[in-house]
């Protein structure tokens, strides 16, 4: 059906095909279509069953297409051979056709063995690729990933997500940070959420010049994290969107990201999005944080989910909110604040905001 599709329709240039269960035999005949086929730029093939024997066929044909930009091939059971395979067609392409900027191989056992073949891709250049997605990639060796950072600092990649990689670590944290610091490197965007981090997360929080948005979500980073953020906002970072959701900062840490967005603000450039829920701050690093929310905070997006804030802390953000004049998203619920004895209702949280 998929070959089929691209033989009828020679300017193609968009094939949806997520869910087909194509396994090995499908692969190996839309490898052949695709041979033949010279405009289709986006392929997915997500959900498709393709395993080690289909990305092996479909390695060659993405070699050899001059036309391919962006490759799906999520949750598709590809192993590390299956991927050590397509590493070696994208080194192959790089001498040749290659345009592939967009690869998507998340929620597959790429194993040890598959982390260190897309490594050795990055440490070559990375081929053209610009976004990469190996979340969920079932590595069990911290040392795999080790070298996956340390082939950062020459690739051209601008998007990385390694979501739900559990064995990425503070070792691995290391090397990424150093390739971060590194002039060449230009990787604007990562996601790190529910790894492995403790004080890695201190570390990539002040590391690198052209970090814009960095994703933390569910790791244990303590308030460590927040001292970090303020320092780096002080020596010049560029970091806009901050995700320390889940990270157990805990009640002292409401200070600490108050001083961090002051810096933050008298520096070139701002952080627009912080995320911080279920962090349990407590009333008191509420009431702490929102002293830095007033005239001169350049936020635009807060939230603060689950954080125990009770109507103190609510209140005070609240009052906050009466100087505040960059703030458009502001999420406070589950937080114990229901406006009784005078405190603030959510109303009054929305009204706050600037529209």
């Amino acid at each position: 059906m998929a070959a089929a599709k691209l033989a009828a329709d020679q300017s193609l240039q968009s094939l949806a095909l997520e869910g087909e269960e194509l396994g090995r035999k499908g692969a190996q005949r839309l490898s052949r279509a695709l041979l033949t086929h010279g405009a289709l730029r986006e392929l997915d093939v997500a959900c498709g069953n393709i395993g080690d024997a289909g990305m092996a066929y479909l390695a060659g044909a993405i070699q050899r297409s001059a036309t391919l930009e962006a490759v799906n091939l999520r949750n598709n059971s590809i192993g590390g051979s299956g991927c050590a395979a397509l590493a070696e067609a994208l080194l192959g392409a790089q001498s040749g056709y290659g345009r592939l900027t967009e690869l998507n191989l998340s929620h597959n056992p790429l194993g040890d063995e598959g982390i260190l073949a897309i490594a050795k891709v990055l440490g070559q250049g990375g081929a053209a690729l610009r976004d990469l997605d190996l979340s969920s990639a079932r590595s069990a060796a911290e040392h795999a990933w080790e070298q996956f950072g340390i082939a950062l600092s020459g690739c051209r990649l601008a998007s990385l997500k390694l979501r739900q990689n559990p064995a990425i670590g503070d070792v691995a944290a290391e090397a990424f940070a150093q390739s971060l610091a590194k002039p060449d490197c230009s990787l604007s965007e990562i996601d790190l959420s529910f790894c492995g981090l403790r004080s890695g997360c201190a570390r990539l929080i002040g590391a690198g010049h052209s970090l814009q948005q960095l994703r933390l979500f569910g790791n244990v980073a303590g308030p460590e994290a927040a001292e970090a953020f303020g320092l780096a906002a002080g020596a010049g970072a560029q970091l806009q969107d901050l995700d320390l959701s889940r990270c157990h900062l805990g009640g002292s840490a409401g200070a600490a990201m108050a001083a961090a967005l002051r810096c933050s603000a008298a520096a070139d450039v701002s952080l627009q999005e912080l995320h911080l829920d279920r962090n349990a701050l407590g009333a008191q690093g509420v009431v702490a944080l929102a002293e830095a929310l007033g005239a001169g905070c350049q936020l635009r997006a807060l939230t603060l989910r689950e954080n125990r804030c009770e109507d103190t802390g609510a209140g005070a953000i609240a009052e906050a909110l009466g100087h505040n004049r960059s703030l458009k998203e502001l999420d406070l619920a589950d937080n114990e604040a229901d406006g009784g004895a005078g405190g603030p209702t959510f109303y009054d949280m929305r009204y706050g905001v600037s529209s």
